[in-house]
C-alpha cells in the first residue's frame, strides 16, 4: 500500500503495493502516479526505505524538480498525517474484506474515494472538492444537478476563483483548529 497526500488539501490517494518494490519501481511510481496525475510538487516526504534513498530515485525526483525530504529515522510520527490515514484506511478496509483477507486490494479505491468525499473536520471542506474545484459526481446523482458552464474560459475562471477561495478557507479553518487545540 502506497499512500500519497496533498497535505493542505488532505486529498488522499492509495495504490496497490507490489511485491517487488525497488528504487526503479519507486521512481516510476513518482513519475506515473504523482507527477503525471497531480503535477510536480515542491517537496516529497518519504520514509528512509532504501528504495527512496537510492540514487535512481533521488535523480528522478531532482530532474522532476521535486525536493525530496525524509522522515527522521525510527520516528514515524514525523509523517503523522500519512500514518493516521493508513490507520483509517486499514480500519475501513477491514470492514469489507473476506475472512482470508485476500481481497483487500479490491476495496482500496472505494475506501479511498469514500475518505475523500465527506467534509473533513479540520478544513471543513471535502478533499475531493478542494483538489478538483467541484463536488464529486456520484452514479446516483441526478444529471440536472450537474453545473453546466458555457465555455472553457468560464470554467477556468470559476475554477481559479474557487481554488483560491478554497485554499484561503482551508488555511483559516486549520488555524482555528490549531487555536482550539492550543487551549486544550
Amino acid at each position: 500500500l502506497v499512500p500519497s497526500a496533498q497535505h493542505l488539501l488532505y486529498l488522499k490517494s492509495s495504490h496497490q503495493a507490489t511485491a517487488n518494490f525497488t528504487a526503479d519501481t519507486a521512481a516510476k511510481f513518482l513519475v506515473d502516479k504523482v507527477v503525471l496525475q497531480y503535477g510536480v510538487s515542491k517537496q516529497l516526504l518519504t520514509d528512509r526505505e532504501t528504495h527512496f534513498m537510492a540514487n535512481v530515485f533521488e535523480t528522478v525526483a531532482s530532474r522532476c524538480g521535486v525536493k525530496h525530504i525524509t522522515t527522521t529515522t525510527y520516528y514515524p510520527q514525523c509523517n503523522g498525517l500519512t500514518e493516521r490515514f493508513n490507520a483509517t484506511l486499514v480500519d475501513s478496509i477491514g470492514t469489507y474484506v473476506n475472512l482470508q483477507q485476500s481481497d483487500w486490494d479490491d476495496y482500496l479505491p472505494y475506501v479511498t474515494f469514500a475518505y475523500n468525499t465527506p467534509k473533513q473536520s479540520t478544513t471543513q471542506m471535502e478533499p475531493f472538492k478542494s483538489m478538483y474545484g467541484r463536488d464529486a459526481i456520484l452514479p446516483f446523482d441526478v444529471p440536472s444537478q450537474i453545473t453546466k458552464l458555457f465555455s472553457v474560459k468560464d470554467y477556468y475562471s470559476q475554477l481559479a476563483r474557487f481554488l483560491q477561495q478554497a485554499t484561503s478557507t482551508a488555511w483559516y479553518n486549520i488555524k482555528q483548529k490549531q487555536n482550539i487545540y492550543k487551549k486544550i
